[in-house]
């Protein structure tokens, strides 16, 4: 057996774990409006049990058949349990089940209040092999949801050939945050990460000349970033580009 099989490796001991109430209710709805086929079925399916898999319970000799509806969402830690069995014991290649993996993940993310997520935890003690670059996007998300220094530092470690996507990714990240106050302080955290030179200049080309140039607040995270860094002319010169909007009668060319 695998590491990242054992339940307890990837979730802890914590016996209470399980999908919250808003949470199922939420993919209850999606699967009544999608006509009880989810995206998460569909993965299921390329496992090779969109035919459901045999529960057999301690001390019950019968066994019964669990369709893809009645694994997710699990509504309960022996639900949550059973599903998480069934894609470690399908007959399926390992990368594969990591997406599964990550996707429960990913659900039960949003009642975890630790720094580490769930998802990062499980990479950094499982360290799966992240085989294409759909599968590192996926990851490198969750992990810019839990936090943009580790992103930052994440991004780094991906070599030369992915490291400025993802850095780039993570700037499209944080400025296309629905929520104002999720976007200025995931916006405030960036502006003082430890850039080296080169990731400086991707900075201000993204954000200035290329896909990011139309982001919310793309300019306005620039010259920010060269006031963190005392650089005053620099940050002048950028606010001479954006438009005179003026909040409680200021404006950049009057702070700069």
């Amino acid at each position: 057996m695998e590491e990242f099989e054992e339940f307890s490796v990837v979730f802890g001991g914590d016996i209470d774990l399980a999908y919250d109430h808003k949470t199922i209710e939420k993919l209850l709805k999606n699967r009544r409006l999608l006509e009880s086929i989810l995206f998460f079925d569909r993965l299921l399916g390329a496992l090779g049990i969109k035919d459901g898999v045999y529960e057999q319970r301690p001390c019950i000799q019968q066994t019964k058949r669990l369709s893809a509806s009645q694994l997710y969402p699990p509504k309960s830690n022996e639900d949550l349990r059973i599903l998480y069995d069934s894609i470690t014991s399908a007959p399926a290649q390992n990368h594969h089940k990591h997406s599964l993996v990550y996707y429960i993940l990913k659900d039960l993310k949003l009642r975890n209040r630790d720094p580490e997520t769930f998802a990062t935890r499980y990479y950094h003690t499982v360290s799966p092999p992240i085989h294409t670059s759909k599968v590192l996007d996926a990851y490198f998300q969750c992990v810019c949801q839990s936090s943009i220094t580790e992103a930052f530092h994440f991004a780094r470690s991906q070599g030369i050939q992915n490291h400025r996507r993802l850095f780039e990714q993570m700037l499209s990240f944080i400025l296309g945050s629905s929520s104002g106050k999720q976007r200025s302080d995931r916006a405030i955290e960036l502006i003082g990460l430890p850039f080296d030179q080169e990731e400086q200049s991707w900075f201000q080309q993204h954000l200035l000349d290329g896909k990011g140039k139309a982001l919310f607040g793309a300019k306005d995270t620039v010259i920010m970033r060269y006031m963190a860094l005392g650089e005053l002319q620099a940050a002048r010169e950028v606010s001479r580009e954006t438009k005179e909007r003026k909040i409680d009668n200021l404006n950049w060319t009057s702070l700069t």
